[in-house]
């Protein structure tokens, strides 16, 4: 049986953006391949999250698209 974790928002953007920390989480995942369990309102805390970065300059909005499509997969 795989191993489960539950990965707040601020664990879920490591994935998708460059930060402390995201090497660390990337690596527990390629080791374990775990279930990942995530709450209802993750999505909506994600998007916001990433709308954020678009505003302060810290991605493109392209780069914004991208991320909410791989995160959508």
């Amino acid at each position: 049986m795989n191993k489960r974790y539950f990965f707040d928002t601020s664990a879920l953007i490591k994935l998708y953006h460059d930060e402390t920390g995201t090497e660390d989480l990337s690596n527990m995942i390629d080791d374990e391949y775990p279930d990942i369990v995530i709450s209802d309102l993750t999505t909506i805390e994600i998007v916001s999250a990433f709308a954020k970065k678009v505003r302060m300059n810290e991605i493109s909005k392209d780069i914004f698209e991208e991320v909410m499509i791989a995160f959508n997969a």
